[in-house]
């Protein structure tokens, strides 16, 4: 497959992506949401900078339709073993997209770097945090453990 032909595939992924989120982004709208959390794409496709300028892309897009229905939208951290999980790559992206904020997954951030980690993300993203998630793990992966059932 020639280069041009994956950039249409991808387009065209892409863009069936982006509407499956208008779509839920308006049923949200029918029930009074004024929030929605979007995790980032798998990290194995995140090979360039090209790829992360196509996720801004595609996230200004979807901002800009959550903006009609006052719905603030908010890129997740996710766990070490998903996504954009380095904090570099995640503020290149918020950077990026203007009113697009930042859900702290605080176990997510722990398996990425402990106490440190989650320390940096809230430090780093404290004007753009409008949402923060707890449940407990082990340390090294996403468990969605009861609070306080382990570390």
């Amino acid at each position: 497959m020639n280069s041009l032909n994956r950039n249409r595939l991808h387009s065209s992924r892409n863009n069936n992506k982006i509407i499956l989120v208008v779509m839920a982004i308006f049923a949200l709208s029918l029930i009074g949401t004024t929030i929605s959390a979007i995790s980032p794409f798998d990290r194995m496709m995140i090979l360039s900078l090209m790829l992360l300028d196509n996720i801004i892309k595609s996230l200004r897009e979807i901002v800009r339709y959550a903006h009609k229905y006052k719905i603030q939208v908010t890129l997740e951290k996710v766990p070490l073993s998903n996504g954009i999980h380095n904090i570099d790559e995640f503020k290149y992206i918020i950077d990026n997209v203007a009113s697009l904020f930042v859900h702290l997954d605080i176990p997510h951030a722990f398996t990425s770097g402990g106490m440190k980690s989650i320390i940096d993300y809230i430090n780093t993203f404290k004007d753009k945090l409008i949402h923060i998630h707890w449940h407990d793990n082990h340390g090294n992966r996403d468990e969605h453990l009861p609070i306080a059932c382990y570390s």
